[in-house]
């Protein structure tokens, strides 16, 4: 008797671990809308999560301050957009690495380059946008530190 129980005990845990929440997380696919520098502008550190039309128009037009070019295509109906900005204004830059949803939240990672002593001739500012598939949930933006880009001479 104590086999048999024994082995309903091990199919139960084994049974169990189905719905583990140990279960690795997979990422979601994305692609770039626009990875570049706008010269001469200074904005503020953006890390957004963009579900419609209106917000995307506004978002892309205060990044570009005037000069925008034209505004890539989203279907907000199935995608959404993620953007962020590098913390520094010179030589600094952005790029997101990764976009996982695990059931509530987004978890975006990126990657931002450090604090430098370059010399800063002229503000730019670095920013990093994707199409990824629509997800509910709060978005969550973890920041890796990446070597600053300074200019080096030739």
């Amino acid at each position: 008797m104590s086999k048999l129980y024994a082995s309903l005990v091990c199919a139960s845990l084994l049974l169990g671990c189905d719905s583990s929440p140990s279960q690795p997380i997979a990422g979601i696919p994305f692609t770039t809308l626009a990875a570049t520098k706008v010269s001469g502008s200074a904005g503020p550190q953006i890390q957004t999560v963009i579900r419609s039309e209106a917000a995307w128009r506004q978002v892309w037009s205060e990044l570009w301050a005037g000069q925008e070019p034209a505004l890539p295509a989203v279907d907000f109906s199935r995608d959404l957009v993620v953007l962020v900005t590098a913390s520094e204004i010179c030589f600094g830059g952005a790029e997101i690495e990764q976009i996982v949803h695990d059931g509530n939240d987004l978890q975006i990672r990126y990657g931002d380059a450090a604090s430098s002593l370059c010399l800063c001739v002229q503000p730019e500012l670095s920013f990093h946008a994707v199409r990824a598939t629509q997800a509910l949930g709060e978005a969550r933006f973890e920041a890796r530190e990446t070597p600053a880009l300074c200019p080096t001479s030739s």
